[in-house]
């Protein structure tokens, strides 16, 4: 006969091994949607196939970006306290990250715009410098919140802990949470808005887009699942926002495996499109080259 131990766990083990299966399944997550991303923006890169604009590329490698700090805590996430300098390090660029992905979607969503909403010829006259101009902003947004982060994580190390669920270092200053979180949600907020405008156009277009300027610019299917992954990081902004609240501590795990869900959403998203699919299956003749 089995001993008692082999029946009954204590609330500490038993809360210790689910926070274990969190982790794990984080994990999980967070590395199989880095692969499959990282492999969306070389076949894009790469392929003269699939063909995309910097912008789109700027938002990917953004994701990217996000889903390397959310791992970088690899190894460290139960037992000891992790190594301060990686957990500090990891703390800056989750939260600058964050206000970057959500400059890069908002800076595509306002290129489809501009270029929907400008005369052709004026827009195809600026269009380089507009790109370049959004672009430059998304990268100097990411560099200036992550220095301004270091800076005060360096001189504030003792705010810097990993957090209840052991996946991830933060901040424990509100003044940080607040400022990159705020950044973000209004970054995010305007491509929102932005997003119905367009759609409003569009939907009033029908079968005339063809003729609208921007055809010439971003396929529509393009547009449509770069607005749909947009709509769902404004989304799991708030869940993050949450996370990081004193209620998070009792919290099931739902909110930490629906983030580290935000790559793999994005991979399925960007990654199933016809143009990139077509160019993984090698091994099918090419037919007739189709839109994205």
């Amino acid at each position: 006969m089995a001993g008692p131990s082999s029946d009954f766990q204590s609330p500490a083990n038993k809360k210790a091994t689910a926070a274990l299966t969190i982790i794990v399944t984080c994990n999980i997550l967070e590395i199989l949607g880095l692969v499959i991303l990282i492999a969306i923006l070389c076949t894009a890169w790469f392929s003269a196939r699939v063909p995309r604009t910097s912008t789109w590329f700027l938002l990917v490698f953004s994701t990217i970006l996000c889903n390397i700090s959310s791992i970088m805590l690899l190894g460290q996430q139960t037992g000891p306290e992790p190594n301060m300098s990686i957990c500090l390090v990891q703390a800056a660029m989750a939260y600058s990250t964050a206000v970057f992905n959500a400059f890069s979607g908002t800076a595509f969503v306002l290129q489809v715009y501009l270029s929907m909403t400008l005369v052709h010829n004026y827009y195809t006259l600026f269009s380089r410098r507009i790109v370049l101009m959004l672009n430059v902003l998304s990268t100097l947004m990411l560099c200036g919140s992550l220095t301004i982060i270091l800076v005060y994580a360096v001189r504030n190390p003792s705010f810097v802990v990993r957090d209840p669920s052991g996946i991830r270092c933060h901040i424990t200053s509100p003044l940080v949470r607040i400022m990159s979180i705020g950044i973000s949600i209004g970054a995010a907020a305007v491509g929102l808005i932005l997003q119905v405008v367009i759609g409003i156009k569009l939907h009033r277009a029908g079968n005339s887009f063809d003729s609208l300027p921007i055809q010439s610019k971003i396929p529509r299917a393009v547009i449509i699942r770069v607005f749909i992954f947009s709509a769902i990081s404004f989304i799991l902004i708030v869940l993050g926002l949450v996370s990081y609240s004193p209620m998070y501590e009792e919290g099931s795990g739902i909110s930490d495996i629906t983030l580290a869900s935000t790559p793999l959403v994005g991979g399925i998203v960007f990654g199933t499109q016809k143009d990139i699919l077509r160019v993984w299956m090698f091994w099918r003749r090419p037919s007739v080259e189709q839109g994205p």
